[in-house]
């Protein structure tokens, strides 16, 4: 289900956590057989340039030409060594000046350079401090897609359950999937 929601997509989203932590593709290559794979362009946010050079987001479209080489959001104070080696294997680097006060891009800035680029339909995947970033940016997300899955991930340390500043949300489906259970959800306006 997810390789098919990230093919109706012009981009797909993910913090430096999640590549560092999953080292994920960020394609849409497992569709149903007699599916053409329409692969989302893969973004990263990656204020200070953290993004391995052996991620498979970099070796991947080498491998597969039907893939995409990331766009990889950055901020002022990235080391620009690294932003040229990131470029050098293909990657676009983007540099958002507008900063909040832990030298991460703003979204709005962020989402507005994505458009220009022609990224219209952003899916955003993870982690946990990505989504609640867009989830406390007013009108960023218009709807939810959460898989409820029995295994427990992610460290020791994630990001609180409880923020009174998150939107409330009004589910329109709920779907089980072999053990896995997935929710669609819109935000209410408040």
């Amino acid at each position: 289900m997810t390789h098919r929601m990230r093919a109706t997509h012009d981009a797909i989203l993910v913090g430096i956590g999640t590549v560092l932590c999953d080292n994920p593709q960020l394609s849409a290559r497992l569709l149903p057989a007699g599916e053409t794979p329409c692969h989302p362009q893969p973004v990263v946010l990656d204020p200070m340039l953290r993004t391995p050079m052996d991620a498979r987001l970099l070796a991947g479209p080498k491998d597969n030409a039907d893939l995409k080489m990331p766009w990889i959001v950055a901020g002022p104070n990235a080391d620009s060594g690294k932003r040229r080696l990131l470029e050098e294997l293909g990657a676009t680097v983007i540099v958002v000046n507008d900063v909040d006060d832990e030298g991460r891009p703003r979204l709005g800035k962020v989402v507005g350079e994505l458009e220009r680029r022609g990224a219209k339909r952003l899916m955003v995947e993870g982690g946990a401090q990505v989504i609640r970033a867009f989830l406390r940016s007013e009108r960023m997300v218009h709807r939810l897609v959460i898989t409820i899955a029995p295994v427990y991930i992610g460290a020791a340390e994630g990001v609180p359950a409880v923020d009174t500043v998150l939107p409330h949300i009004r589910p329109l489906a709920y779907e089980q999937f072999g053990c896995d259970v997935v929710m669609v959800a819109d935000l209410q306006k408040q």
